[in-house]
């Protein structure tokens, strides 16, 4: 008897340990400033955390069906082109295809979100996809900002070509006609031609 307690209180323990242990990691997925969706083959949200139920009602899905909520936006690629319904991540992940890209999503009411999107496929012991891991984090903030800085060098080598073409051809003149140097009106004139373009350099790099 003595024995089968300690047993019966060994199993109890290990069951409370494996309790506080999934309570800790449905805490940590709940409040997870992330997406995570997990689908199941009849296409119903078996598992959705806080944020991707907020996610969800951004994007103007009314219920959870994870094919309702992808008919309810737009997605495309980075270049704007619109991805079929069959190259939906969640569709490929049923496929037992793992995806991981970033999309543009436009709701119904023309808002235009950066996603990085996640679809992992669930697999059963048989090796079957039973369910999909579906993971989203809004990067529309960062795509803004890369964007914006693609934009300023593309500018800023454009506009630095001028001053380093102009400042280039003057010295080739120098070097063809050394004498300009000892000509005093034509050194001045070199001279400030030089310096207007050291000082638009200048304040391009500032």
């Amino acid at each position: 008897l003595s024995t089968m307690a300690a047993q019966a209180l060994t199993r109890a323990a290990r069951q409370a340990e494996e309790r506080a242990e999934h309570a800790r990691i449905s805490a940590i997925l709940e409040h997870l400033p992330v997406v995570v969706a997990v689908i199941n083959r009849e296409g119903n949200v078996v598992h959705i955390n806080a944020a991707g139920r907020d996610f969800a009602q951004r994007m103007g899905a009314e219920d959870l069906d994870w094919r309702a909520a992808a008919a309810s936006v737009v997605s495309t690629d980075r270049e704007g082109r619109v991805i079929p319904p069959e190259q939906n991540g969640v569709a490929l992940a049923f496929g037992g295809q793992t995806t991981a890209r970033e999309l543009m999503l436009v709701t119904r009411l023309g808002e235009k979100l950066h996603v990085l999107s996640v679809s992992v496929p669930i697999r059963a012991p048989d090796g079957s996809v039973e369910a999909v891991l579906s993971s989203f984090q809004e990067v529309t903030e960062l795509r803004e900002l890369a964007d914006a800085k693609d934009r300023f060098l593309s500018i800023a080598s454009h506009e630095l070509r001028s001053p380093i073409t102009s400042l280039c051809a003057t010295t080739s003149l120098l070097q063809l006609d050394p004498k300009a140097l000892t000509d005093e009106s034509r050194r001045t004139v070199l001279l400030s031609r030089i310096q207007r373009q050291i000082d638009r350099l200048s304040t391009l790099v500032e």
